[in-house]
Parts: structure tokens; sequence; C-alpha cells
């Protein structure tokens, strides 16, 4: 919901986009009392819309919630008043639970929530209104809960796992899902325009310096990296389908080198052994850096004062199946990574119990007891195996074993330094509400012969098509529309022009297109962050086919 004064939106505009967002939305006044409630939220609760109007919030939430029988009310009128005083966006998670003396015994009135407050802010700065976006989590805590609740005595016989403790933990990840989600759009749609100008530097003169190509270059990388943690961050807890490529694990860590120096103390020594000619794995680039990352962390974790942590990776054969470390292994060859450090090292008991989530040897509040459970998840997923070597008080080393792939090329070579980037002459219509990132793109698609006409929302983009006519061949554009649903807008378009190509951008494609009903088939995607020969092969193809 953009933060703008509500008085200044034509009325029916307002009425439409408010009404037809996927989220609950409900539209409160500075002393809580309930101006307006979308559809979402009435027929979510299934209640009469002229009931709640001009009724107090919290009143109105006791009733429906329970949020007066606990300090619920008050964590949410608290950052209410936060916001009021502050003026910013503030997030706030209401758990709703009763305890019975049972495992968090659940009941029809239980209701697990995320509030996002935003304030409306007037031309002097001051708050007119508050605008409350409401995320339902139930269904999700609660299948967790009952499926802890079914396998209580197992668990309690096999580990001893406070299992409250267990519900948090599972609660904690599902909140980190949803407020991550609120930021990836802004994130990615910076990481666009960083790349997208490097580009530009980098592609306008042949006379560029050395040192500004270097620079450009790593800022390009940098962005890149950035993106792909926050696509790790999108997954957490998530099932998100991943990209495995023939990559090697050389190129990775050389990539990450940097980063890898900066976890550790600095009385902690990293030394790197990377076998030259070591063969390629195929395997989703970020899960890659997910197992080197956690088991640095974990290296690092277990050296109290000075130390030295080793990575060395070599290859493997094997002519025989073999029974090693965790699981076995098929005749073939493997790519070995190897973790070394020289830290308290770990007890056969805790060596037993090193993968299962939520275990950690670390003080509360320090660990999360996912980082190792992560890497077996990854390593199991891609047919691998990890072995472990470790005494108390000489050190631990982590053999991670992952097939190796028949193709020689792999995905992470070095680009060409200058590509014959592709333009035409078609007509492109380029839709994005953020200015910077329109400017650009517009920049970039004219610069190769394009005719770009660009709109800042949905109903702009109708008012040029109907008067430019048949002449656009394509639409570049993201779901998210101000002032226009996606779906009215589609359907308007191609009223408009039938047989309309549709380029959608979007740092969270997947989930978005589900959310809107959007099978894959039916428009080309591009993910954000992407760079200019990303964008032009698309836009090429897809005019093209």
């Amino acid at each position: 919901m953009d933060k703008k004064k509500l008085s200044n939106l034509e009325p029916n505009i307002f009425k439409n986009v408010f009404n037809n967002l996927p989220e609950i939305y409900l539209v409160i006044s500075k002393n809580f009392t309930v101006n307006a409630a979308n559809f979402q939220f009435i027929n979510a609760l299934s209640i009469d819309y002229n009931k709640i109007i001009g009724t107090n919030l919290f009143s109105f939430l006791g009733k429906k919630f329970n949020l007066l029988e606990n300090k619920s009310a008050d964590i949410l009128k608290l950052s209410l008043q936060n916001v009021l005083k502050e003026k910013i966006q503030k997030i706030t998670s209401i758990l709703e639970f009763k305890d019975h003396g049972k495992l968090y015994e659940l009941q029809n009135n239980n209701k697990f929530f995320i509030f996002s407050i935003n304030p409306v802010l007037d031309s002097h700065k001051n708050i007119e209104c508050i605008i409350l976006k409401i995320d339902d989590v139930s269904e999700s805590v609660k299948l967790k809960i009952e499926v802890i609740e079914k396998n209580k005595n197992f668990l309690e016989k096999r580990y001893s796992i406070n299992e409250k403790e267990k519900i948090q933990n599972s609660i904690k990840m599902e909140t980190l899902g949803k407020l991550t989600s609120g930021i990836s759009h802004d994130i990615n749609n910076l990481l666009t325009i960083i790349n997208l100008n490097c580009d530009i530097i980098l592609n306008s003169s042949q006379n560029i310096s050395p040192v500004v190509k270097k620079q450009c270059s790593q800022i390009k990388k940098t962005s890149k990296y950035a993106g792909r943690l926050m696509q790790q961050i999108l997954n957490f807890g998530k099932a998100q389908p991943l990209n495995p490529k023939v990559i090697n694990v050389n190129i990775i860590i050389s990539e990450i080198e940097k980063m890898l120096f900066r976890l550790i103390n600095e009385n902690i020594e990293l030394e790197l052994n990377l076998k030259e000619d070591l063969y390629n794995i195929k395997i989703d680039q970020g899960q890659m850096e997910q197992i080197i990352l956690n088991l640095i962390i974990n290296s690092r974790d277990a050296i109290s004062d000075t130390g030295k942590i080793k990575i060395e990776t070599t290859n493997f054969c094997t002519e025989t199946e073999l029974t090693l470390g965790s699981h076995k292994l098929i005749q073939g060859n493997y790519i070995v990574l190897s973790v070394s450090d020289s830290g308290i090292g770990m007890s056969p008991e805790t060596q037993a119990r090193i993968f299962e989530p939520y275990f950690s040897t670390k003080e509360q509040g320090k660990g999360t007891g996912l980082g190792l459970a992560t890497v077996y998840s990854i390593v199991e997923n891609y047919k691998g195996t990890i072995e472990i070597k470790t005494e108390l008080g000489k050190g631990t080393t982590f053999n991670i074993y992952l097939p190796a792939s028949d193709i020689k090329e792999n995905s992470l070579a070095k680009e060409e330094e200058h590509q014959n980037l592709i333009g035409g002459h078609e007509a492109i219509l380029v839709i994005e509400d953020k200015e910077d990132l329109k400017e650009v793109m517009v920049s970039v698609l004219r610069s190769h012969g394009y005719f770009v006409a660009a709109a800042s929302h949905g109903r702009e983009a109708i008012e040029l098509i109907k008067n430019e006519g048949q002449k656009f061949r394509l639409i570049i554009m993201d779901v998210i529309l101000p002032k226009m649903p996606f779906k009215l807008f589609i359907q308007e378009a191609r009223a408009l022009i039938p047989n309309i190509k549709i380029l959608y951008i979007s740092g969270n494609s997947h989930d978005v297109l589900q959310q809107f009903g959007i099978n894959n088939n039916e428009m080309i995607c591009i993910e954000k962050p992407f760079v200019i020969s990303t964008l032009l092969k698309k836009v090429r193809n897809i005019i093209d086919k």
C-alpha cells in the first residue's frame, strides 16, 4: 500500500485497489477507530462490514481474536503508539495461544498473526490515518504443533529436546519468512539499478580506465552475490524451486573468499588449499555457498582463542560401492570439500546428534541449531555424504563428498569482456513505479534501438496503449501494479492488443505467479536482480518467438 495522502486518490480507483488487494487490510484513525476494511478481511472473517466501521479496533479484535485475554493487545497497542510517535512502519508478531497443561492445546480461537502498521502522512508530515495489514499464519503454525504433538512420545524417547522451545523456533522461522518477503522486492529493485548502471558504464566506451572497469566489475560481482543471499533468505522455510548448474567449487570459494575472512575472528588463521584440476559438480550455487558458510561458522565457533581453519578441495574416485560417513557412495567420481579446525573437537555423544535440527552446544541465544542440519539436508539431496573426523581437544574435520559432473564447461566460467548485445527497433511499453529503475531500463532499451514508452502504473499504461494503437509489441511489467489490479490490467490490455506479449519481472516470481493464479507458460519471466545482457536476450527471445 503506497503511503500517499488518501484524499488525493480518485475514490473509485482507491476503492478498487484497496478491495482487490490479496492481503487483509484495515484503515484506522489515530484514535484506533476502524474506518475501512477490504474484501479479504470481510471474507476471511465472515463479518458484516457495517458493524465494524466506526468501532474501536481493540474492542473489535478483542471479540474476534481474544486479544484482551493476555498481553497481545498491549503489544499491538504499544506498536501503534510507537508508529504515531515515530511516524515509521512497524511490524509486530502477535502469537495467540492458551496453555491448558498440554502441549499448546489447540482451540478454535487460537490464532497466530503478523501485523504490519503503516502511517499515512499528509503534506506536512502529520499522520492522517494508519493502514494495518494482517497476515494470518495460524494454519501453518498449527500444523507444526500438530505434527510435534503426534510425535511427542517418539521425540521424548530419542531426544531431550524441549518441545515448547521447538514450537517457538518454528514460529520464528514462519515470522522471518513473512518479514523478509516484505522487503525483498525493494532490495532486488536496488540491486537491478546497480547492475544496469554498472553495465552502462562498462559498455559506454572501449577506452574506460582499468581502475573504473575493475571497480564496476567488483560492484557487479558483489551485487550478484547479494541477490543470491536475498534469494536464500526468501527460500528460508519454503520449498522454492532450485536452479542446479554445472559449477566449480573452487570458483565459488574464490568468489566468497573475502566474506569468509570477515566471518572469522582476527585471531583465527584461514588457509586455502584448492586443487587446480578439480572436477565440476551440478548443484544450486546458493546451496553450495550455504554449505561452505555454515561449515566455516561452525569451525569458527569451535575455536575459543587462537586457532586455524583450513579449506581444501580434491578429487576422489571409487570403483566400488562404498559406505563412507552418513551415506553410501556409488561407483564414480566425486569432489571432496574439507573444512578443518583446531577447535575443541566433539565427544561421541555430540557427534551422534550434530545434524539434528535445533541441536546446538552453544549458549542459548548464540546459535539456531540449523546450520549443520542444513548442510546435511543439502548434501543428502545431491546424493553425497559427510564424513566427520574429530577428537576432543584437537579439532574437527568435515569432509563433504559430492558427485562429479561429466560436463567440463561450467556456468561460472569467466564471461567475455565485450559481448555483442543485440537490440531491435520494436515498440516496448515499460511499467514500473520506481522512478530510478524505470529510467535506467528505458535508457538501456532505447540505447539498443527500441522505441520505448514508460508508465508508472497500470491506468497510465492503458491510456498509452489507447493512444499508441497497435504499436506496442511487448510490455515489460511487474504484477504488483499501483492504481490498478494486475488481472484487470491484463484483461484491458489484451482487449486493446490481443496478441501483445508480456515480459514479467519480479524478485520472487514463483510465489507471486502462484498467488495471482498465473501459469508459468502464460508469460516469460525474468527475475531481479538482472544485468543488461539478460534483459536484452530475454526481450529479443520473446519478441522473436
